[in-house]
């Protein structure tokens, strides 16, 4: 597995771990900066989750067929015949949670080209681990028989806020859960709109950036100025998250989700969607921001650099691993 970007988002922003850890001068805004990414990429380690979102991507050495040698002898010689069984394998994507995916490839056996899987022909299940199959009545192509024949481009990661915990202080604050906008497929022109609480917006550019679907947000009726915060892109390699704020985060509802509706050019395969994504659990933001205090109170007194990870921080990260996100 391969990181495609960095983390377009990290869990703790600076001004809560240096609340956490009590510091309260700004001189060392970039020694607690890196301790954030250290301890961000450690907690996902020993969590074998993916806590800051990114696009990553995966490869495997074919698809898997349940159906076994023989129906894939059989595939291998012609058409697919329509008594082959449908129930076929299903491929697991780990380092959870899967936000969504962006590009199934793989090598065509006969040509050597690089061909795509419709998003229409895939089922996704978001959950721990990721998994994807195809719809009923189709069948995973075959791949030519060589290292990394198939690949999957994904988004994992959790949204931009934190669950709900009964509080209103601007640094804990967990609102609605963010969106993300992205893109499956390579396109090369076309338009999409975003339709959220019945107002849609006007037309924007396949490779729309950020602050480009920000303006158009905030300009619906249903979302209004500063009330939709958009980062990360831009389209269509990035995705871009959509984060509530002012009115639309005063509470603790799930805001409507955003409706894509794209008319993409230059591949027959692209498509756009939102999604939800599962908001960031409080354990992991404590296991982050105890590493970050730990590390940083201890920085001096050790005499190589290392992180310093207390029974506290490793507590969190178990809760993560077992499922305890409160």
């Amino acid at each position: 597995m391969v990181d495609v970007t960095p983390p377009l988002a990290f869990p703790v922003t600076i001004a809560q771990a240096k609340q956490f850890a009590r510091i309260e001068f700004s001189d060392d805004d970039w020694i607690v900066a890196g301790l954030i990414a250290a301890a961000t990429d450690y907690v996902e380690t020993a969590s074998a989750r993916t806590i800051a979102a990114r696009v990553r991507q995966v490869f495997f050495q074919g698809f898997l067929t349940s159906g076994g040698y023989y129906n894939r002898f059989i595939r291998s010689i012609g058409p697919n015949p329509w008594w082959l069984p449908t129930a076929q394998g299903i491929m697991q994507v780990r380092q959870p949670p899967l936000q969504g995916l962006m590009n199934i490839q793989y090598v065509d056996p006969s040509s050597g080209n690089l061909l795509e899987i419709y998003s229409n022909q895939i089922i996704v299940s978001t959950g721990t681990p990721g998994r994807v199959m195809p719809q009923y009545s189709a069948v995973w192509p075959l791949a030519r028989p060589q290292i990394d024949a198939v690949s999957f481009t994904f988004v994992a990661g959790y949204g931009l806020t934190p669950w709900y915990a009964g509080t209103t202080n601007s640094a804990y604050y967990g609102g609605p859960p963010s969106q993300t906008i992205m893109t499956y497929g390579q396109p090369t022109g076309g338009t999409f709109t975003l339709t959220f609480s019945g107002f849609t917006t006007t037309s924007l550019a396949y490779n729309s950036t950020a602050a480009q679907v920000q303006t158009a947000l905030q300009a619906l009726s249903s979302v209004g100025a500063g009330n939709a915060l958009c980062s990360g892109g831009p389209l269509p390699s990035v995705p871009i998250f959509v984060q509530w704020s002012s009115s639309l985060a005063n509470g603790i509802s799930y805001q409507p989700a955003i409706t894509v509706t794209p008319s993409l050019t230059g591949d027959p395969a692209a498509t756009m969607y939102a999604v939800q994504p599962p908001a960031i659990p409080w354990t992991a933001m404590l296991a982050i921001m105890q590493v970050v205090a730990d590390s940083y109170e201890n920085r001096e007194a050790s005499m190589d650099v290392r992180l310093v990870v207390t029974p506290t921080a490793e507590r969190a990260i178990m809760s993560i691993q077992w499922g305890s996100y409160v």
